[in-house]
């Protein structure tokens, strides 16, 4: 979102968002950032995933009165816009909804599809009112049962990133054989597939496959369990769980990985922008084959990287040894991705047409 902001604004639009303050407990505030008014809403905790703002609505309305703004730009799926079916100042605006998932994934906890229903009515009127809705990928649109119902009004703009810098002093030398060293970012939760690969890294030394590494990084819910299987596999000393790490670490893992992984399990997966910031410093990836999720449009199979079957350590640990005996090939894939990032995934390319957009709502 900020990336989007920074680079509407560089195209002489003026932006403001409104969003919720990570922690609990902090006071609303107004601040610039990159050329963004961003303004943060105080939070008290989550609840199902979502941040409990029982004020966002105040807030919300605070907002318009001062930014004035032509447009509201909603992203979803968050509970918080709900507000905006109550607010007669939002109503009075054009929205354009951006659709990053469905709530619902094949997966979902029970708690989420006991609730969902309730959720779904305000999901409904939300997309009823809106003027434009815009998907991510052509995969997601073409299966999302909820944006099915609003398919006329629903148009597709990849997301977009801004290029990452290259930092300084990471180790690029090619030296074969080395290990091949494997990456994975991101929330350990229940769909992102964190236990395929550590299934498949045990396949790999059970075969006499030594030379790979992974690194994990994030934290979540299912932290303790990936950790747990990783120890009992006796896998300690070939996958790292690197917990939360901060920005320049995170870019110099990328910058040194030979590899992303992105393995995850359903569509809640609905594209995966660490796909795009592993392109941008020419890493091929490998996913795994979810109908109606984006990852298979963001990495090309054959070209950018490799798309395998899903929920299959098998699938995943042929495709890893297939890397590890073919370096020029993995070299190759990740020339493909900076390529493909640099004609198709930088933000300046989303924040046109999503001014398009705009510029129709208003006219």
């Amino acid at each position: 979102m900020m990336d989007l902001g920074e680079a509407c604004d560089a195209k002489g639009a003026q932006v403001a968002a409104i969003c919720h303050h990570h922690q609990a407990g902090q006071r609303f505030d107004k601040r610039v950032v990159r050329g963004v008014c961003l303004y943060r809403v105080p939070t008290y905790g989550q609840l199902m995933f979502a941040p409990i703002s029982p004020r966002f609505g105040y807030y919300l309305n605070k907002v318009i009165d001062e930014f004035q703004p032509d447009v509201l730009h909603i992203h979803m799926p968050n509970t918080s816009a709900f507000f905006a079916l109550l607010s007669k100042k939002a109503k009075r605006l054009p929205w354009v909804i951006h659709w990053h998932s469905d709530v619902l994934g094949e997966g979902s906890p029970w708690f989420l599809r006991l609730f969902y229903p309730a959720y779904g009515v305000f999901e409904s009127q939300l997309l009823k009112r809106a003027d434009t809705v815009i998907a991510t990928s052509p995969p997601y649109f073409a299966i999302s049962p909820v944006l099915r119902r609003f398919k006329s009004k629903c148009t597709v703009v990849p997301l977009g990133i801004k290029p990452l810098p290259v930092l300084g002093g990471c180790d690029t030398s090619e030296v074969d054989p080395k290990p091949l060293q494997l990456l994975m970012v991101g929330r350990l939760t229940y769909y992102k597939g964190h236990q395929y690969v550590v299934e498949a890294m045990a396949l790999l030394c059970r075969s006499g496959v030594e030379n790979v590494h992974l690194n994990i990084i994030g934290t979540g819910e299912c932290f303790n369990a990936v950790k747990a299987q990783v120890e009992s596999l006796g896998l300690s000393d070939k996958i790292r769980l690197l917990g939360h790490v901060d920005y320049q670490q995170l870019l110099s893992h990328l910058q040194r990985a030979d590899m992303i992984l992105l393995p995850s399990i359903e569509r809640t997966e609905a594209f995966g922008v660490v796909l795009m910031e592993a392109a941008c410093y020419g890493v091929a990836a490998i996913v795994s084959n979810v109908s109606g999720s984006g990852m298979s449009y963001v990495v090309a199979d054959e070209k950018t990287g490799l798309v395998v079957e899903n929920k299959s350590p098998k699938a995943l640990a042929a495709a890893i040894e297939r890397m590890l005996q073919h370096p020029q090939l993995v070299r190759q894939m990740g020339e493909n991705a900076r390529k493909r990032f640099v004609e198709e995934f930088q933000i300046e390319q989303s924040a046109a047409k999503i001014l398009e957009l705009y510029q129709k709502c208003t006219n």
